[in-house]
């Protein structure tokens, strides 16, 4: 009997991908970014593993703000020399997004047998990608784009299985302008000065909503073994000031207490006041508002809590959006042992009080 990939049956509240059907080990995305007219092009490139026999389509959450344009197929050890195009359609949701439904050939079916699903597509104004022009930043002298993911946005930024319950590593090759500087969420990167192409590597896997991607004037200043801070230069300066060496003291204390920290790198970039709340756990790349700035109280209790999220919610992630409170209760628990740790029980009373500011 044939089936489809569909997660319907779990109870989630999006719409994803039935990972007991199909297995993703790893995507990558290229993109080329395009400031004038804000848009992102380029290609997915999915992975799969199907587990069950008798898979003949496969869904995606996508957005009506993605533009596809075709998707194709190749199935490594099939007999199949060239990518084989495949037919799709893209139905509503909901308000916050559209399914794409993916129709798949038989040799895609066998159980075991890699797949390799390639989607190209072009972003338009979604609610995950933010543009900037250059009189909405700090330094007012070029734009930025960044993208917010958390918690069902990233299929605005691509076609994707947006359930923290499914998780792959991923690579990127980012295409820019000169003078444009790209991060991402990811433990490894590298760039071209001639091509001007960054290119990254996340070796860990990682659910869907913790892929991030911030691009404009960007420079850094290391300020640890494992830990540089990012900013628009007019920033730079105040941010590291305000940080100095606190951050690999509060990665330290975290390890003594709960093991490992596992990402590698722990930057921080610091976002103009258009970010939409106060910082984000991407892996190896916190994002955070730069107005946080004017108070050191938030500051340090906003940083170390993200610090914590290394440990619970990107680490060990809730399976489903219901249960995102596992994640940001276990990282306040974490924040306050940490901070407690580090500075002592006035330090924990502050944490708290900072936090009912909040309400």
């Amino acid at each position: 009997m044939k089936s489809n990939m569909n997660l319907s049956d779990l109870n989630e509240n999006v719409w994803s991908t039935n990972r007991y059907l199909g297995m993703l080990r790893h995507f990558h995305l290229d993109l080329r970014l395009n400031f004038a007219v804000k848009e992102m092009s380029g290609w997915l490139v999915l992975d799969l593993v199907p587990v069950q026999p008798g898979v003949c389509s496969l869904i995606l959450d996508s957005h009506p703000s993605l533009l596809i344009h075709s998707i194709d197929c190749k199935v490594p050890g099939a007999g199949q020399q060239e990518p084989v195009s495949l037919t799709y359609r893209v139905d509503p949701f909901t308000d916050y997004g559209s399914s794409l439904s993916i129709s798949l050939p038989t040799a895609a079916a066998k159980p075991g047998r890699a797949v390799q699903i390639t989607v190209r597509y072009t972003t338009t104004d979604g609610p995950a990608i933010w543009w900037l022009d250059s009189e909405l930043t700090c330094g007012q002298l070029r734009p930025l784009v960044f993208t917010q993911g958390h918690s069902v946005c990233n299929r605005s930024f691509f076609p994707c299985f947006d359930t923290p319950a499914v998780k792959s590593t991923y690579t990127a090759t980012v295409r820019v302008p000169d003078g444009v500087t790209v991060l991402m969420s990811a433990s490894r990167s590298s760039y071209s000065k001639q091509d001007r192409v960054f290119q990254f590597s996340m070796e860990f896997p990682v659910p869907s909503y913790l892929v991030a991607l911030v691009a404009g004037e960007l420079q850094h200043v290391d300020v640890g073994p494992r830990s540089r801070v990012w900013a628009e230069p007019c920033l730079l300066s105040c941010a590291v000031k305000k940080l100095g060496g606190s951050v690999e003291r509060w990665l330290g204390v975290a390890e003594d207490l709960f093991g490992p920290y596992l990402w590698g790198r722990c930057d921080i970039v610091f976002l103009p006041p258009s970010f939409p709340i106060v910082a984000m756990e991407n892996p190896c790349l916190t994002f955070i508002i730069a107005s946080i700035l004017e108070s050191s109280e938030f500051l340090l209790i906003d940083v170390i809590h993200e610090i914590a999220h290394g440990w619970f919610g990107n680490a060990v992630t809730n399976a489903t959006w219901e249960e995102m409170w596992l994640s940001e209760g276990l990282a306040t628990y974490a924040q306050r042992r940490i901070t407690t740790e580090a500075y002592g029980n006035a330090a924990f009373a502050v944490s708290v009080t900072c936090l009912l500011a909040r309400f």
